[in-house]
């Protein structure tokens, strides 16, 4: 049984259900064949659908998820202005949001924020694991994590860019960028 050639049919039924419907199809295939192919990328939703992928990510003084599950930021920011350097600033907070597929669920992954100067030089990085949870609502998919990363006392040597890299399992997913800029 050719489980891709079916696909037509249920993405015409389902076509809020593309990605997911790839993603399956894909490991039953490989299964079939006795193939394990983490990681690869379905051609036709060109999602790569075993992996978490980072669509957003934010900078702000601070960050929350509500048990309803709504963010709430204050003060998100890409620039930070100093009267002289090293300058450190207090405390900020990543707004990550993750999104899941089936094949993530309950699978632990290491996520790390790394602060690098424009030079690609490490000035710091945080890490934490996260482990997906099975969907609120069954088949809703992908499943949205909104994960908040607190950075406590960053020291910035110098004015210029800066970039904050959110790499999960060590693969690079998003990037935010920050200036730091001399006032007179």
């Amino acid at each position: 049984m050719n489980v891709r050639n079916e696909l037509p049919s249920l993405n015409e039924a389902f076509p809020w259900k593309l990605t997911t419907w790839n993603c399956i199809a894909a490991w039953l295939q490989d299964l079939g064949h006795g193939i394990a192919r983490c990681g690869r990328t379905v051609a036709a939703s060109g999602v790569d659908c075993r992996k978490v992928q980072v669509p957003i990510c934010f900078v702000a003084d601070a960050a929350n998820v509500s048990v309803e599950g709504k963010v709430n930021m204050v003060g998100q920011f890409e620039e930070i202005r100093a009267l002289g350097f090293p300058v450190r600033h207090p405390q900020l907070a990543m707004w990550l949001q993750l999104l899941a597929e089936p094949f993530d669920i309950g699978r632990e992954a290491a996520l790390e924020v790394r602060l690098v100067d424009a030079d690609g030089q490490q000035i710091l990085s945080v890490t934490r694991a996260i482990t997906p949870p099975p969907p609120p609502i069954p088949d809703a998919w992908p499943v949205k994590l909104n994960v908040i990363v607190w950075v406590q006392d960053v020291v910035f040597p110098t004015a210029g860019a800066y970039e904050f890299r959110i790499l999960l399992d060590a693969e690079d997913k998003a990037r935010a960028t920050l200036t730091v800029r001399q006032v007179q």
